[in-house]
Parts: structure tokens; C-alpha cells; sequence
């Protein structure tokens, strides 16, 4: 979150060092995404991109750079604000923008592996696991680590 008071608190520092330890991390990584994924926020819970083993998703999630009424408002806030009902104008952009947010279409992107029934959820981690193991080529050994911490 932008601002004053957050920028106090350490919050963009604190989400720096998750994802920096997030990216030197060599351990199987599985991502089941089961509700909003968003943005910065998605890829800093080991989202899309973070070399994972697998990502699946629940039916229920939802996928996108911003919500569909943060999108709206981003894309076309001038337009919603001349418009002769900005509340159903905004509502109808809603609408569009939350069709290209569920898992489906981020699976179609390959942004996720599959999207599964919430009781799949420990066969599939348990599956992922193995995959994880049948890949180490090597036992595991320290690494050296280079770059600064933020």
C-alpha cells in the first residue's frame, strides 16, 4: 500500500525480503491459489514466475493484475466520470474485466498448471511432492547466495 504511514511501518521492505527470500529459496515450491491472487501480491505468494513445481487453483480463484473494480476505475476512470450513469457504467466495466479473472482463463494463459475440485487439493500437493523429489538431480547442499537484502 502506498503512503506515509506504510512506508513508516517498513510494509514495502518487509514485502521485498519475502519475495528476495522467495527467489533464493531452492526447495519444492507449490502454489494453490483459493482465493484472489493479484498483482504484486499473487507473485509474492510464490505466484506464476517464481519457478515453482506446480500451481493449481480452486474453482473459486481469481486471477489478474487488479481487481476487476480497481481495473475499471485505472483504465477508464475519465470515462466513468462523464458518463450520464458512472455507477452502471462502472458496473458493466466490472462485469467485463471480472471475465478474464478466474482460473480458467489464467490456465489458458499458463499462468497456473490446473485448476482442481478443493478435495484434490492434498493429492495433488502429495503428487507434487514426488514430482518435486524425481527432479533433484543432486543431494541437497548449501548454496552461496549473492545480492543485497532489501
Amino acid at each position: 500500500m502506498p503512503g506515509p504511514r506504510f512506508e513508516r511501518e517498513g510494509t514495502l521492505r518487509a514485502g521485498m525480503a519475502m519475495s528476495y527470500s522467495l527467489a533464493w529459496s531452492d526447495v519444492p515450491k507449490i502454489t494453490v491459489v483459493i482465493r484472489k491472487a493479484f498483482g504484486y501480491g499473487a507473485f509474492a505468494m510464490c505466484g506464476a514466475g517464481a519457478d515453482q513445481t506446480v500451481v493449481l487453483a480452486w474453482p473459486n480463484a481469481d486471477f489478474a493484475s487488479l481487481p476487476p473494480d480497481s481495473s475499471a476505475m485505472a483504465a477508464h476512470g475519465a470515462e466513468i466520470a462523464a458518463a450520464d450513469d458512472p455507477e452502471a457504467l462502472k458496473r458493466e466495466l466490472e462485469i467485463e474485466y471480472s471475465r478474464a479473472s478466474g482460473p480458467l482463463h489464467a490456465a489458458g494463459k499458463i499462468n497456473i498448471d490446473d485448476v482442481i475440485e478443493p478435495r484434490e487439493t492434498r493429492l495433488r500437493i502429495n503428487q507434487a511432492l514426488d514430482l518435486a523429489l524425481s527432479r533433484r538431480t543432486a543431494p541437497a547442499a548449501p548454496t552461496p547466495r549473492y545480492g543485497v537484502m532489501p
